[in-house]
Parts: structure tokens; C-alpha cells; sequence
């Protein structure tokens, strides 16, 4: 019989080593590093029996036990005040993204998330994209879309847009 456990386990401090040997970026195979709080692992601990077990990356986890992979989405509307919408709508929707994608780069708590994942916000036709999170404008405001992998960075960004709203930064 075999079984299965997913695995979000942080290690940091002294001796506990790096949770693991090479890979990187919170990977199951090895863990990347968590801006000071030591390394994260993440995956799923596949145990046949007592001296078999082994830790997983979720799609390898599930196609091995015949389970589909099954992945958490979120989505939340971030309303703007019609003031703000009429300044911030007003160029058209390139325009949107490309004042909110200088706005994403510029935001320093953003870094550290976008660091390991390549070049941060690139447009894609009508929607802002850093790996699953995604900015787009909806109706009278803006609607953003992840992932739960990238929670943290979905959260920076939800948080940085309500500052810019809020701060009426809009004529940048």
C-alpha cells in the first residue's frame, strides 16, 4: 500500500543544512531560499512502506499514483473609485497595462518574488503576467488571478496596486 503526504516544510537555523541537495526556486527536490528564513521544500512525500519513501514534485507525485493533479486558483476584483478610474482607464487598456506594468517594477517588495522568476510583468495582449498571477482590467476596476504556489507574490501585488489606488499615483 502506498500513501502521500504533501510537503511545505521550512528549514533554517543551525544545523539543519540546506533540507536537501541541489534544485532551487522551492522545488521538491531541493529548496530554494526564503530571503533569510532558511530553505523551503516543497512537494509531496510518497511512502510505499517503511524504507521506501521518497519527496515529490507534485506532477511527478501524481502520475505516479494515477491521481489527477489537481491546482488551487484564486481570484479577487479590485474595485477603483470612479475618480481614479477616470484618470487611470483614460489611455485605453495598453495604456493601462503599460502604466501598471511600470508600476509592478518599480515597486522594491516586489523584487524578491519576481527575482526567481524570470523578467516580472510582461504584457499578453490584455493582461499582466508574472508566472501565475495575472493582472487584467475588469468592468470599473482591476481583477488578478494565481495560483495558490504564488500566494506571496499575488499578495505583494494586491497590495502594491491598493497602495497606488489609494495614493491617486496615477499620473506617472
Amino acid at each position: 500500500l502506498g500513501g502521500s503526504v504533501a510537503v511545505d516544510q521550512h528549514f533554517g537555523g543551525m544545523g539543519h543544512g540546506d533540507g536537501g541537495g541541489g534544485g532551487g526556486g522551492g522545488s521538491a527536490r531541493g529548496g530554494g531560499h526564503d530571503g533569510g528564513k532558511g530553505n523551503v521544500i516543497r512537494g509531496v512525500l510518497v511512502v510505499k512502506d517503511k524504507e521506501h519513501s521518497r519527496l515529490l514534485q507534485p506532477q511527478e507525485a501524481a502520475q505516479e499514483l494515477g491521481q489527477p493533479l489537481h491546482r488551487l486558483s484564486f481570484s479577487t476584483a479590485l474595485p477603483v473609485p470612479a475618480d481614479v478610474a477616470k484618470r487611470l482607464f483614460a489611455g485605453g487598456l495598453p495604456a493601462l497595462l503599460q502604466h501598471l506594468q511600470g508600476v509592478l517594477h518599480a515597486a522594491p517588495e516586489l523584487g524578491r518574488h519576481l527575482s526567481r522568476s524570470g523578467p516580472g510583468f510582461v504584457m499578453q495582449t490584455t493582461t499582466l503576467v508574472a508566472r501565475s498571477v495575472k493582472v487584467s482590467k475588469r468592468n470599473k476596476g482591476l481583477a488578478l488571478q494565481w495560483v495558490y504556489e504564488d500566494e506571496p507574490l499575488a499578495c505583494a501585488v494586491l497590495d502594491v496596486l491598493k497602495q497606488h489606488i489609494a495614493g491617486d499615483g496615477v499620473g506617472a
